[in-house]
């Protein structure tokens, strides 16, 4: 079952061209970041309609902030702040979001808590 599985959402249009380039790049970057091995990591992307910060709509040429969530099985932590780390710059670079403004979090996923591939995982 290939991991991790990572999940951005940020303001930028889903049919933007820095979108295809980010699910392409992204992927590559945190298997290098994090030595997953290559094609291992899947990627996907959700443009949001609208977002807030303090009750304030950001507007045209304010990109709001992205949120990353990666999904992937226990690592240690040397190896998740490295995978983390690659994202959100990535995610920055690419989106042309201050990296300040990028915010992801590992959510670890435990054996027998995961269905994928027609069956429950266990590792």
């Amino acid at each position: 079952m290939p991991m991790p599985i990572i999940h951005v959402r940020a303001s930028t249009p889903a049919d933007a061209p820095a979108v295809k380039s980010l699910v392409e790049a992204l992927p590559r970057e945190v298997e290098l970041a994090g030595e997953i091995r290559e094609g291992g990591v899947w990627c996907t992307y959700t443009a949001l309609a609208a977002q807030s910060v303090g009750g304030t709509v950001s507007g045209p040429g304010h990109h709001g902030a992205a949120y990353v969530d990666v999904l992937l099985r226990p690592r240690d932590a040397e190896q998740v702040a490295r995978v983390l780390r690659s994202a959100a710059e990535t995610v920055a670079r690419i989106l042309d979001v201050p990296v300040g403004d990028v915010w992801a979090r590992v959510s670890e996923l435990r054996s027998g808590e995961v269905f994928s591939g027609d069956e429950v995982q266990r590792w």
